[in-house]
């Protein structure tokens, strides 16, 4: 509060500033990232070299966006535990397939446990990136909704229950083609409203409007109420 004098008496004035992200993060803000990974058909199998999960001549392009943006997120993620989940897959054992819990394949833990999907380091995630790509077939579809929403409820709770210095940034990898595009439209609108950032890495020369539908720069995003 700055305050000064004038002839009439006290004048009081008040001086506002936007914090940075720096000032959020010293001020104690706990900074979180969650990755999800699209395990579509379209990115092609693993031992195929046009594959952009091809795995015999070193990173590929989704080792390199996750150690390259992933690294840069998870500077300022206090615990350096990432929940990391892949989509559009199905187990080469069928048997796994009946027993996914709370999880499907649209939206399931890498490191196969379900009642912890945090891996530690990036390191750790690329290490458990390779070792799952070789359980699954890459099928489809390629469904964003069920990670945005996911992340939503476990934000909700963590509010309801006075956590409310915990940011959330989910980093999403994929080729491109998004099936519940409406669906998606209002997991971001509801996302807006909670302190969550998405941000989505194209993979690979496929097409991407669907991005720039999402990322609402010209045009913003409404839900199917209607809501901005």
């Amino acid at each position: 509060v700055a305050l000064s004098h004038n002839i009439k008496g006290l004048i009081k004035g008040i001086v506002e500033s936007n914090p940075s992200f720096i000032s959020y993060l010293r001020s104690g803000m706990n900074i979180n990232l969650t990755i999800g990974i699209d395990f579509t058909g379209s990115n092609g199998h693993y031992k195929d070299e046009p594959s952009y999960h091809y795995l015999d001549a070193g990173m590929n392009n989704y080792e390199k966006a996750i150690r390259s943006c992933g690294d840069i997120v998870a500077h300022y993620d206090n615990d350096q535990l990432f929940p990391v989940f892949g989509f559009g897959f199905c187990f080469i054992d069928s048997s796994l397939n009946n027993f996914l819990g709370k999880y499907t394949d649209f939206n399931y833990p890498i490191n196969c446990n379900l009642n912890d999907p945090n891996i530690k380091y990036i390191d750790g995630v690329l290490k458990e990136y390779r070792t799952f790509i070789t359980k699954i077939h890459l099928s489809g579809p390629t469904y964003f909704s069920p990670m945005i929403n996911d992340l939503n409820s476990e934000v909700k709770k963590e509010l309801d229950e006075g956590k409310i210095m915990n940011y959330h940034i989910l980093m999403i990898l994929t080729d491109g083609q998004i099936d519940d595009m409406e669906e998606t439209k209002d997991a971001l609108v509801e996302a807006s409203f909670l302190p969550i950032s998405v941000i989505i890495i194209g993979i690979g020369t496929g097409d991407f409007g669907n991005m720039d539908v999402l990322d609402a720069d010209e045009n913003p995003l409404f839900d199917k109420n209607r809501r901005k």
